[in-house]
């Protein structure tokens, strides 16, 4: 019954991109074979080379037999079937008609009685027979999954990372199933993200790391190697911890004792700092233009030495971005969302290390380090969903032509990003640009490299994304500029202030290039009087003081009933003196360091300007270094800095109105146009206030932060040019139509 496969010289990968490099590999009859590695190991594209489904180089033979590439069903006809990552069940479609479909090559009566054999085996199938698929939890249709593949009577029986996804008790029951359908005499060939676990039942193991066998022989000994060990299984682990004496495979029972690790060792991200004078492209490389040093805000100490990129970089890092492109965005879109998921695994993983790197290079609080890291991985894990949306339409046509519009990527985008959300604002872009196909070229900004772009191709690396898909070049103006005006970058996304968008768009437009502009902001929380001052107060704070203001949502304007607005202030002004201030690495504090002396320069001028127009300075105003204390102006008027510029600083600039048009007014009398707050206990008030706001975002009953990786989150007027980040908005900006008709043959025309 069981069938042994060979695998000599075999290389594959996508378009131009080599994954897999002369492998050889073979799995004995009878036997269970573990194939494990980081991930982006070629793992996956092994076994679908193996099976047939992509092109492949190399020699595959079961029993003896060669298999033929491109032949998937002639594979399942000789005994092989291959369960893939994602399982790729039909929800709509039962229990029992999924089935059906995996025995489609035997007669009726010969399926009827193979689907009783998986019945028996999974006791669960046969309750749920007439369930649909989608309806099912993860581990039933993993369950499903594996019956599916066994209604074709297979010898060797291939799985890709079976337990993805699923909670530790449903993983011990499934892995004990592998063990069980090998012992009844089939062959597995088994990839797990669970080494420890996979190593247990397994007899043979194989080790892949980018695209090469680095290891082989019996699971026990490669279980036992300082390699595993140290890499997956983690410190302090000991080989005797996961076999039997003798080495013969654990029990299930036993195997609940194996410490795993899923990801490459999560410490190593502290002390590797790969990127110390060096930039991304085509691997940690030195940069023409030299290096710069990273100033740690809160101390002035030299924080790191990253490269400094100069043109030259940029065109040499677009040029191989462009031929990248292809190879990327013929990969299967599967393919793409499984490396951005594992680029959120490996993310998540290695939190605890980068959350001092972003405390200590933009000078903000641990909280806010949170929300980045967080944030990221959700970003990460909603472009991975994109890359197998359907992206078109099919349109009106005659009956002898079709006629459709797909959604194709723009090829290379440039992305640039700032210092006050480094993570978050290079993020949004990169990851669904990266999941619709396009490749990257990123420029963060100097002051912020790390947390702006080192982490990302550090994770995005170690995930497993080819070469040259992923460029990361810190430098300065000139650098940006080499990079808008680059012939083989086909977009610019750009999150910086609305001064540098100008010049950015007009250079964007001097060279034909699509462009999405997010700027700055001069946001009002607007506090209507019958609203809960208490909350209202807090609400005020959170949003003017967070991250020292440094956030293009910041509530730059209160806009208070007269009514309230005393009291509103008199409770700001309690805030903001008892809000503590020093450096967020060294102390539990609320409010850290500006990001530079320009910076600090420019928010004290506002201040001081606007008090000598006539503004009231309630509280603050003052700064030691580079810590400007949370500062409350009262009776700001139009025409003042304060109530007419982006400060970018923990200042509150609190403007009185008599009513609620005259609010909407005062919001709407700005070239910007990001965000508002609306606190009221009346919505149909805040309504009417959202129907005439001249914003790309309204919040009612909350202030101007807040920002999810599935909105469309933008600004119109000097706050964007109308372009969006996130959700639906990702198919809008980093893709565009290509409308395509096709008919069988050519129609003959009078000319």
């Amino acid at each position: 019954m069981s069938a042994s496969l060979a695998v000599r010289g075999l290389s594959a990968g996508y378009g131009p991109i080599r994954v897999l490099d002369g492998i050889d590999l073979d799995v004995a009859a009878g036997r269970l074979t573990a194939l494990i590695g980081p991930n982006g190991a070629g793992k996956t594209t092994l076994l679908k080379a193996i099976t047939g489904l992509i092109a492949r180089e190399g020699e595959v033979t079961l029993d003896g037999a060669a298999l033929p590439a491109f032949a998937p069903v002639a594979a399942v006809k000789r005994g092989l079937a291959h369960v893939p990552e994602g399982r790729q069940l039909f929800p709509l479609m039962t229990v029992a008609e999924n089935l059906e479909l995996g025995g489609y090559l035997a007669g009726r009566g010969e399926r009827e009685a193979r689907m009783q054999e998986v019945y028996a085996t999974f006791p669960k199938l046969a309750e749920r027979r007439v369930q649909l698929a989608g309806t099912m939890s993860g581990g039933e249709q993993q369950m499903l999954a594996v019956g599916r593949a066994l209604m074709s009577r297979p010898r060797l029986l291939v799985l890709d990372e079976p337990s993805l996804g699923l909670a530790p008790k449903m993983v011990e029951e499934l892995l004990a199933m592998v063990r069980r359908i090998c012992d009844a005499g089939v062959t597995v060939l088994l990839v797990e993200q669970n080494v420890g676990k996979a190593l247990a039942i397994a007899e043979d193991a194989y080790v892949l790391e980018r695209g090469r066998v680095v290891l082989k022989g019996t699971a026990r000994d490669v279980l036992n190697s300082d390699q595993i060990q140290d890499a997956y299984l983690g410190a302090g682990s000991t080989g005797a911890a996961t076999r039997n004496p003798g080495g013969t495979p654990m029990s299930k029972e036993a195997v609940k004792l194996v410490t795993d690790r899923a990801e490459p060792a999560a410490d190593r991200f502290a002390s590797d700092n790969v990127w110390t004078e060096r930039v991304f492209s085509g691997g940690w490389r030195a940069a023409k233009g030299g290096t710069r040093e990273v100033i740690e805000p809160a101390t002035g100490k030299v924080l790191t030495v990253a490269g400094r990129a100069s043109p030259e970089d940029v065109r040499a890092a677009a040029r191989a971005a462009s031929a990248a492109q292809v190879g990327w965005s013929e990969m299967p879109g599967e393919e793409r969302g499984a490396i951005l998921r594992r680029a959120a695994r490996i993310l998540e993983a290695n939190m605890d290390a980068m959350r001092p790197w972003i405390v200590r290079e933009t000078g903000c609080v641990p909280p806010k380090a949170d929300v980045e890291l967080t944030f990221a991985v959700k970003v990460l894990n909603e472009a991975a969903g994109l890359a197998t949306q359907p992206g078109g339409l099919v349109l009106p046509s005659s009956a002898k032509r079709m006629s459709f519009a797909r959604r194709v990527p723009h090829g290379v985008v440039g992305v640039i990003s700032p210092f006050n959300f480094p993570l978050i604002l290079s993020i949004r872009a990169v990851a669904p640009a990266l999941a619709l196909g396009n490749t990257i070229v990123l420029k963060p900004d100097p002051q912020t490299p790390v947390t702006g772009g080192f982490f990302l191709a550090w994770v995005l690396e170690a995930a497993g994304l080819p070469a040259d898909c992923f460029h990361v070049l810190p430098g300065e103006g000139d650098t940006g500029e080499a990079l808008i005006a680059d012939p083989d970058v086909a977009m610019i996304s750009f999150t910086g202030s609305s001064a540098t968008g100008r010049r950015v768009g007009e250079l964007a437009g001097k060279h034909l290039k699509k462009v999405t502009l997010e700027l700055g902001g001069k946001n009002s929380t607007v506090v209507l009087d019958d609203a809960d001052l208490d909350i209202a107060a807090s609400n005020v704070a959170w949003g003017a003081y967070l991250h020292q203001g440094q956030i293009c949502m910041a509530t730059g304007k209160v806009l208070a009933h007269r009514k309230i607005a005393a009291m509103l202030v008199e409770k700001l002004v309690e805030k903001a003196k008892h809000l503590p201030v020093g450096d967020p690495n060294k102390e539990h504090v609320a409010i850290g360091p500006l990001i530079n002396r320009r910076q600090l320069e420019r928010v004290d001028a506002i201040v001081k300007e606007s008090v000598a127009a006539g503004a009231s300075l309630r509280a603050g105003g003052r700064y030691e270094n580079l810590f400007y204390h949370p500062t409350v102006l009262d009776m700001v008027k139009p025409g003042m800095r304060a109530f007419d510029e982006e400060v970018f600083g923990p200042v509150a600039s609190v403007v009185a109105f008599d009513d609620d048009d005259e609010a909407i007014a005062l919001n709407n009398r700005s070239e910007y146009g990001l965000s508002v707050g609306v606190i009221t206990q009346s919505l149909e008030r805040a309504m009417r206030f959202a129907g005439k706001l001249r914003t790309g975002i309204v919040h009612v009953n909350d202030q101007t932060v807040g920002d999810e990786p599935w909105i469309p989150f933008g600004g119109r007027g000097a706050s964007g040019n109308g372009g969006r980040h996130g959700g639906p908005a990702n198919w809008e900006e980093f893709t565009q139509w290509q409308w395509v008709t096709i008919q069988d043959r050519a129609t003959p025309y009078p000319f």
